[in-house]
């Protein structure tokens, strides 16, 4: 009885040294082993504002009071409580539609999952002991054919009621901006292209059919390319440990959309030659996404190319309202779990402009998308005067205002199929 006793006190201190040290031990932001980002403990921002250290609220106070400098005005004084009490408002109605629907609870179930003590020696033990066993499923990840790496995503097939509904709205956006070309470009899932590589034995894409579907109910004057049925699977156009497709799949696919374009606008440049571009490769130093998940079980690392043009020297380049320049070295790094495509663009931004002072036509692209397109960006840019990148996932204006103020030629949504089908797609959402 009394060892019977003891095997309880013993599991109980551990529950509690265990409970205690996960407490202690400072929150991780990103686990590197997964590659992906942790649980914040689950309370609203105004609570999690008091726990933050000194320097941090030294700076928040330090740029309220810059802003407060800057605009002291009665009216913008009372439009910044109104904010402020409506974000409130709003915090509190979603914390409590968390409690009564569960999500609050699953959030704090999450949020001590991803912060127990000794996490990644746990996840590194698992997943190696998973490589043992020969699974080709592990931490989400699929391990593929000819090395190439898959996350599969868990999807619910659109009915077609969804997909009328998301055509509407296309087409209201076409009608709404008719002195602007719209284009609808559909980029292929890197699932969808090498569907034979997967270790899924007869796997088809969950997104099957439905863009086909979907373009059928737009009006006429939408303009589709769909680059889902220009690749093959017979080349190189993705990356073996990552989600993005390499600079091969970007110059296929810039090759396509300017080639595409000129049917419509004769003025667009002829697509630049392989050969005038100047490509440094660095070797051996990129794991993607998908790669970092499973980081301790990739033996080996790819390369990052940048394609550089003399034209881009001529450029001026803002992001997110500062000079800056399309490649950014700095974020190429030998570590395992660095995200080398930050290379590009230096990663998402909330708006990026280019300005082309060399070319002869003064056509404006208006390009709202995600990070496939940060590769994308350098290599459209030879061919129009001005180029307006938003990836509305960190846009705060009013991107609406801003299409009918600088009316372009062209506005271009781009995304990959589920983003583009989906109604509730962070990523094409202009109101």
């Amino acid at each position: 009885m009394r060892y019977k006793y003891f095997s309880s006190i013993i599991i109980c201190s551990m529950i509690i040294f265990i409970s205690l040290s996960s407490i202690v031990t400072p929150d991780k932001e990103v686990s590197e082993l997964e590659g992906r980002t942790l649980e914040v403990i689950p309370l609203p921002s105004f609570i999690r504002d008091l726990f933050k250290n000194d320097s941090e609220n030294i700076l928040k106070a330090t740029q309220d009071n810059t802003t407060n400098e800057q605009s002291r005005t009665d009216d913008l004084e009372v439009k910044r409580e109104n904010a402020a009490t409506d974000q409130l408002e709003s915090n509190i109605r979603f914390y409590l539609k968390g409690i009564l629907n569960g999500d609050y609870f699953n959030r704090w179930d999450k949020y001590f999952s991803d912060h127990i003590v000794g996490r990644d020696y746990f996840v590194s033990i698992y997943t190696q002991i998973q490589k043992m066993l020969n699974k080709n499923y592990i931490n989400g990840v699929y391990f593929g054919k000819d090395d190439y790496l898959f996350s599969l995503p868990t999807y619910s097939q659109k009915t077609e009621e969804e997909l009328e509904i998301r055509a509407q709205f296309f087409n209201e956006l076409a009608n709404k901006y008719n002195s602007s070309q719209l284009y609808l470009v559909n980029l292929p899932n890197k699932h969808t292209v090498y569907e034979e590589k997967n270790p899924i034995s007869g796997f088809i894409s969950p997104y099957n059919g439905e863009f086909s579907r979907m373009v059928s109910k737009l009006d006429k004057n939408i303009l589709v390319l769909d680059m889902e049925q220009y690749l093959t699977s017979d080349a190189s156009y993705f990356y073996k440990t990552d989600h993005h497709w390499n600079m091969n799949g970007a110059y296929t696919g810039y090759s396509y959309i300017i080639n595409q374009l000129r049917t419509k606008f004769s003025q667009i440049p002829e697509v630049i030659d392989k050969g005038d571009f100047q490509i440094e490769k660095y070797k051996s130093c990129f794991v993607g996404s998908d790669g970092r998940k499973v980081g301790q079980l990739v033996d080996f690392k790819e390369d990052i190319e940048i394609w550089n043009h003399e034209a881009y020297s001529e450029m001026v380049i803002e992001i997110n309202g500062k000079r800056s320049s399309f490649y950014h070295l700095d974020n190429i790094d030998e570590r395992s779990f660095n995200n080398d495509y930050l290379v590009y663009m230096d990663g998402n931004n909330s708006l990026e402009i280019i300005t082309n002072n060399d070319i002869n036509n003064d056509l404006s692209l208006v390009l709202i998308g995600d990070s496939m397109s940060n590769p994308l960006i350098p290599l459209l840019s030879l061919h129009f005067k001005n180029i307006y990148s938003y990836d509305m996932r960190h846009y705060k204006g009013d991107v609406a205002a801003d299409l009918q103020n600088l009316n372009p030629d062209i506005i271009m949504l781009i995304s990959l199929n589920p983003n583009i089908v989906s109604s509730d797609s962070d990523i094409i959402n202009i109101n």
